[in-house]
């Protein structure tokens, strides 16, 4: 309202990310969050759940992390296994781990907490680097259900997003934070530079 007063009924919104605090990012969090968003119904395969175990217990230990965090898809059946075995071989490693209740915990509240971030191909990393300029973020490329959901392209712009294969051995190379990153204009700016234009509103 204050950069286009020109225009009437304004209805201002909020967006969802604006419920982020970057004032409350911890720089000194101990703490990997790991993201999936594939097999809503199905129990991943023995052979997939092995790698996840692998990429998981891998960044953990690169990257000196004690606390693991694992964050479902909210619409995942309750009645599935896979969750909990994860949870389950990462615990007999030594790690603390939880698995956090998306069905209620918002990703844009609590993502200040993170040291860094894995996970599946989903709009959830998209969303974790958009808000973290200063953690990696890695996606970990058709490791899940094997669907088209489940290949990084899907993802569309992967700017600061380090994208490994199910077949990789992980490094620190893959966990350095990518400064490709996206910096778009604000509201303000865009609708700045339209009035500027001779924009007209009858």
């Amino acid at each position: 309202k204050k950069n286009i007063p020109n225009l009437k009924n304004i209805f201002v919104s909020n967006h969802p990310l604006s419920e982020y605090n970057s004032k409350k990012a911890n720089n000194n969090s101990n703490v990997l969050l790991v993201l999936f968003a594939q097999n809503l119904n199905d129990e991943l395969t023995d052979e997939r759940l092995d790698k996840w175990v692998y990429f998981i217990k891998k960044s953990a230990s690169i990257n000196k992390v004690t606390e693991i965090h694992l964050r479902c898809h909210p619409r995942t059946s309750p009645n599935l296994l896979w969750p909990n075995k994860i949870k389950k071989r990462i615990e007999d490693y030594g790690y603390k781990i939880s698995i956090i209740d998306s069905s209620s915990i918002n990703l844009v509240k609590i993502i200040h907490k993170y040291f860094g971030v894995i996970g599946a191909p989903s709009g959830s990393l998209i969303v974790s680097r958009a808000l973290r300029k200063d953690i990696f973020v890695v996606c970990i490329d058709n490791c899940s259900s094997g669907g088209p959901d489940d290949q990084s392209w899907m993802m569309g712009d992967l700017s600061g997003i380090n994208v490994v294969q199910p077949n990789q051995s992980l490094s620190e190379k893959d966990f350095e934070i990518n400064e490709n990153i996206y910096n778009y204009s604000s509201i303000s700016q865009i609708l700045n530079k339209i009035m500027n234009n001779n924009f007209r509103y009858n």
